[in-house]
């Protein structure tokens, strides 16, 4: 859980995620919706907005994070519904005590919608808010693997811990903890992460992707995808599925393989179809 909180700690203090707060906030008391424009002044709605869009971003990116970190084979579009699912269930009931608090303290007239409207709003919002904060790091990552010199944060090797791989090992195993340091399988770029699976398990890596895959020098791997990067010793064989091809890894995962990259494996001798296929 230590590890769910540092990525938590990071995120919610990310430029990111506080630029899409305040524009939240700010278009909230501008246009005041769900029925707040006519509730409430511009004050009041303020006053309303603020602590709902802070308290609701730093608990939904709590739970994407948790979400992501223990269940690292799920689809990221899965992780994002049950995101919102789970603070809907979790805040919802926040939400419907703050409004019900806020316009009785007020008093007035109340144009609020009812509470299932209001959840259904809640859901929305969650959602917007996550799927607008992963399109922005998507394009600043892509700008990153394309420009080597934008600079993105990584986690820091501490000095004073020995490196316990081999001198001929990877870096990478530097940086991940020692119940998990064991030959590399392959690694995914997630958002400004990077997940490392090993023979032991996943570890994320706050690091560009390209820094990671040069760290693995001496283990011969390939590109599968602008996402995935495979360990040669990895890889038991192909699958072909129409004109797409997956790679087999020993452990039984299997990875994408694009089209841009299909010619290097192919010279490499790693998509041929086994014997009946």
């Amino acid at each position: 859980m230590q590890e769910v909180f540092r990525y938590w700690r990071r995120s919610i203090r990310e430029p990111i995620s506080l630029f899409i707060v305040a524009l939240a906030a700010t278009l909230c008391v501008i246009s005041g919706p769900f029925g707040t424009l006519q509730s409430f002044s511009a004050l009041h709605r303020a006053m309303y907005w603020l602590p709902i869009i802070i308290f609701g971003g730093c608990v939904s990116l709590f739970i994407r994070i948790v979400l992501r970190l223990y269940f690292p084979r799920v689809a990221k579009s899965l992780i994002e519904t049950a995101t919102v699912a789970v603070f809907v269930a979790t805040f919802g009931g926040v939400l419907l005590f703050w409004s019900e608090y806020f316009t009785a303290l007020l008093g007035g007239e109340n144009y609020l919608p009812s509470r299932g409207m209001q959840l259904l709003y809640l859901a929305l919002v969650a959602g917007s808010f996550l799927w607008l904060r992963n399109f922005v790091i998507e394009v600043i990552s892509q700008r990153a693997t394309a420009n080597p010199d934008t600079k993105v944060e990584e986690d820091p090797v501490p000095a004073n811990i020995p490196d316990p791989a081999p001198a001929s090992g990877p870096r990478l195993l530097r940086r991940l903890p020692d119940a998990l340091r064991s030959p590399v399988l392959f690694m995914t770029a997630e958002d400004h992460f990077v997940a490392v699976h090993t023979e032991k398990g996943v570890h994320r890596l706050r690091m560009r992707f390209k820094d990671a895959i040069d760290e693995m020098e001496g283990v011969e791997g390939f590109f599968t995808h602008r996402s995935y990067w495979v360990s040669r010793a990895a890889i038991a064989g192909a699958q072909k599925n129409g004109a797409a091809w997956r790679l087999l890894l020993k452990c039984g995962q299997d990875i994408p393989v694009s089209r841009k990259h299909q010619p290097d494996l192919e010279a490499a001798g790693l998509l041929r179809l086994e014997a009946g296929e």
